[in-house]
């Protein structure tokens, strides 16, 4: 996606966070969003879970780092039911972050 984007993964679709994107105006993840086992960066202004956001399980916990930055300017508009720089899990949306000790 280009910078400052809009992502929607919608309802029925899984997509494996396999590159650190550039930053996104909006992630919307309706469906499965699961990390790589490997150092990634995902900012966004925003970021929408009524799917599924997983990176490792309490078994198989994620071995490298991940960074989830909130990016943007504070004072901007809020996004409808989301406020500003937001990660919000909504409804039955599921948030599963399993780091290694």
């Amino acid at each position: 996606p280009a910078e400052r984007s809009p992502v929607s993964i919608p309802a029925g679709t899984t997509v494996e966070l396999d590159v650190s994107p550039p930053t996104l105006a909006r992630l919307a993840v309706a469906g499965t969003l699961t990390v790589a086992e490997r150092d990634l960066e995902l900012a966004a202004e925003n970021v929408d879970v009524t799917g599924a956001l997983i990176a490792g399980s309490a078994t198989r916990p994620h071995p490298a780092r991940l960074t989830i930055a909130l990016a943007g300017d504070p004072t901007a508009e809020a996004a409808p039911g989301l406020g500003v720089k937001a990660l919000a899990v909504r409804g039955t949306g599921t948030l599963a972050l399993h780091g290694a000790p």
